[in-house]
């Protein structure tokens, strides 16, 4: 009661109030009775007992150690305890691993039965983060046991070397908020190097607003800072520059280095300190060029290209502001691709892959793990499937799912990930592929991303419709590496 706080009402009458505001009394009892009332001579704890009673609050109650040994129990509370175990099923706990394994199950119980309707309004409104993770928490194990089998042992999994390619599918955007915030730092600062102005500067600031979260939206952005930071005009500069380097004619050299040396003066995205020597530097590079020296990656040459918008780090980076860019929109590409796939051979473990991921991520995110072999038609897709598994666990209505769990992912930071293992293995193929390009089609503004596994002798049936999803070429698990087989057999 001491971390209460401060209260201008009596104890009791406290602690009777708060339990009337709760959905759910949870009552942990040890061996003693506990400080008591002087009105009534009764425990705080139990006025509160009675009146989550009173109001018709569902009860989990617990008893530390042995629910029938009264032995080392404080004589006052002995009535009460005999009492709770006739009015409920008691459950025992032994430390508090126990208790949160135990509490957790009861939990999902009454979740269950009495209290979905408050968590989720008129069983059609907005389905938060928590609710859904505690959901499809309570699932996971038994779809595991489904879909994975006798083929999965979580306790004998060893982890594969190809799941370092999921984890970044699974954690991009963590990712990509890092290094999309050092590119546009770059940026910043070339944009002030070459004083770009106002345009620039608030295109930079958008586009880290856009960076919050990929959606189409952030292409767009995308494209913004690109115009002002003259992206295109830098891009046929450089096509220009690496042109004349590699100019047999000295005369056709001379002449159009002497244009470009016009053309670029007082352009804004060249450096015009640099002007003045751009025939030297472009004489130098072109005798490079011809006798065959490596350019493009070479440091001397990037030295050259510093006459365009860039910044240099140290003695040996440059980073020039259309890499910057260019790798920027890379990333926002890769971001808007909700889909991953592992591919390989029957036997590589890839059921063993799926089950392990979603038994990782169940404690991150929200999760469903599901079997190719679902029965699928063309009125029954496969979001159709998802609201009835929902449905069926847990007694709610959860038509347009997709909708309502949207604005509690976005609001979490969290994704839903939906796990298909063994698309090849469905009887009806040719509608799946279609079901799954549709369901694909839906994802690029929602914080759901899909990891499917497929066998490689049947992939082709499927690339066309989900390689153009795909965040990157499939996953494959190949052989086991000798580190692996050395973990098994440790």
């Amino acid at each position: 009661m001491e971390l209460f706080g401060s209260d201008p009402g009596k104890p009791a009458d406290y602690c009777v109030r708060k339990v009337e505001e709760s959905d759910l009394y949870v009552g942990l009892f040890g061996d003693d009775y506990g400080s008591t009332d002087e009105a009534t001579g009764k425990s705080f704890t139990q006025l509160e007992y009675e009146a989550a009673i009173a109001r018709h609050i569902p009860c989990l109650i617990y008893f530390k150690g042995s629910i029938s040994d009264n032995l080392a129990t404080d004589e006052q509370l002995i009535p009460l305890k005999n009492r709770l175990r006739k009015e409920h099923i008691v459950s025992s706990f032994e430390d508090i691993n126990d208790l949160k394994l135990k509490f957790f199950r009861g939990f999902i119980k009454v979740l269950r039965e009495e209290l979905f309707d408050k968590l989720i309004p008129a069983r059609r409104g907005a389905i938060s983060a928590d609710i859904l993770s505690s959901l499809t928490k309570d699932l996971i194990q038994q779809q595991i046991e489904f879909v994975g089998r006798d083929k999965y042992i979580s306790e004998v999994y060893v982890p594969r070397e190809a799941e370092k390619e999921v984890e970044r599918f699974i954690h991009f955007e963590e990712m990509f908020r890092a290094r999309s915030e050092t590119i546009l730092q770059y940026l910043d600062l070339i944009r002030t190097r070459y004083g770009l102005g106002d345009e620039a500067r608030l295109m930079v600031s958008q586009m880290r607003l856009a960076s919050e979260n990929i959606r189409g939206e952030s292409l767009k952005a995308m494209n913004a800072l690109k115009r002002a930071f003259y992206f295109q005009e830098v891009e046929e500069a450089i096509i220009e520059f690496n042109s004349l380097i590699m100019e047999y004619s000295d005369a056709r050299f001379d002449a159009r280095a002497d244009e470009l040396l016009r053309l670029w003066r007082g352009k804004p995205f060249v450096d015009q300190a640099k002007v003045s020597q751009l025939k030297i530097d472009l004489s130098y590079e072109r005798q490079r060029s011809l006798t065959k020296q490596v350019l493009q990656t070479d440091l001397l040459y990037r030295e050259s290209l510093q006459l365009f918008l860039s910044y240099r780090e140290d003695t040996t980076t440059i980073h020039l502001a259309n890499d910057l860019l260019k790798e920027l929109t890379r990333l926002i590409e890769m971001g808007l691709k909700r889909c991953l796939v592992l591919v390989d051979k029957a036997g590589r473990g890839k059921t063993n892959v799926a089950c392990h991921v979603a038994e990782q991520l169940v404690d991150q995110h929200p999760v469903l793990l599901l079997s190719g072999q679902m029965e699928l038609s063309t009125e029954y897709d496969i979001e159709f499937l998802i609201e009835q598994r929902l449905e069926s666990a847990f007694s709610g209505i959860f038509s347009d799912w997709m909708n309502r769990v949207s604005p509690g992912l976005q609001e979490a930071r969290k994704w839903l990930f939906i796990i298909i293992d063994g698309i090849n293995e469905n009887s009806r193929r040719p509608l799946l592929n279609q079901l799954l390009k549709g369901l694909l089609t839906r994802l690029e503004e929602r914080r759901i991303k899909i990891i499917l596994t497929c066998r490689d002798l049947l992939w082709d049936f499927f690339r066309g419709t989900i390689e153009p999803y795909l965040f990157e070429t499939p996953v494959s698990l190949h052989e086991f590496t000798e580190a692996e087989w050395h973990q098994a057999s440790g």
